[in-house]
């Protein structure tokens, strides 16, 4: 299923989303060598299809963890963003994984902390504090060096984005929050990667 949010969004953004069925997500998980190959040349021919066509990015959003699916997302990317809330569990979890899997990659590689709490939480007004800006830094240098990615940003946690939940793209619908600008700083420092 496809769908297009440049009538209500006014910008040329479409989103292909996987099936949602149940059986067809258990073949996938089972499937063989020979049928995960062919899904790769899938994957890949739909790859040179888009950069072909009019569009100035791909973004694959792959489930979490280890799987042959999210192996194969990462496999074909010029860039990969690895989003992680900034908690301890979620960075242990995920630290023997990139330092292993991610440093194979031919590509570009970054974190995105996510949900970060520090002493003011959500900061004021988006912008955290001196003393708040200091445990983040220190808490992005910790994971820059045990990961070796540069760490794009950190987002606070603010509760009223995860309220919203997936009825709306946040971002578009709240332009001025400061979550939003959060969001500005990410693309744009994401394409400052790209040139």
């Amino acid at each position: 299923m496809t769908l297009s949010f440049e009538e209500e969004y006014k910008i040329p953004l479409y989103a292909a989303f996987a099936s949602t069925d149940f059986r067809k997500m258990g073949e996938i998980v089972r499937a063989d060598k020979k049928q995960r190959q062919r899904s790769l040349k899938r994957i890949l021919k739909l790859r040179d299809e888009l950069s072909d066509a009019d569009f100035d990015f791909t973004i694959i959003d792959t489930s979490p963890g280890v799987q042959m699916e999210s192996i194969d997302g990462l496999v074909i990317s010029d860039a990969t963003c690895l989003v992680l809330k900034a908690d301890d569990f979620d960075i242990s979890g995920t630290k023997s994984m990139v330092t292993q899997l991610y440093s194979l990659l031919d590509s570009i590689n970054y974190v995105v902390l996510n949900r970060v709490v520090a002493e003011t939480c959500p900061p004021e007004e988006g912008v955290w504090s001196s003393a708040d800006m200091e445990l983040v830094k220190t808490f992005e240098s910790t994971i820059k060096s045990e990961m070796r990615m540069d760490v794009l940003t950190s987002i606070p946690c603010f509760c009223e984005v995860a309220r919203e939940g997936s009825r709306n793209i946040f971002s578009l619908k709240n332009p001025d929050h400061p979550f939003s600008k959060h969001i500005d700083t990410l693309a744009s420092r994401l394409l400052d990667g790209f040139k």
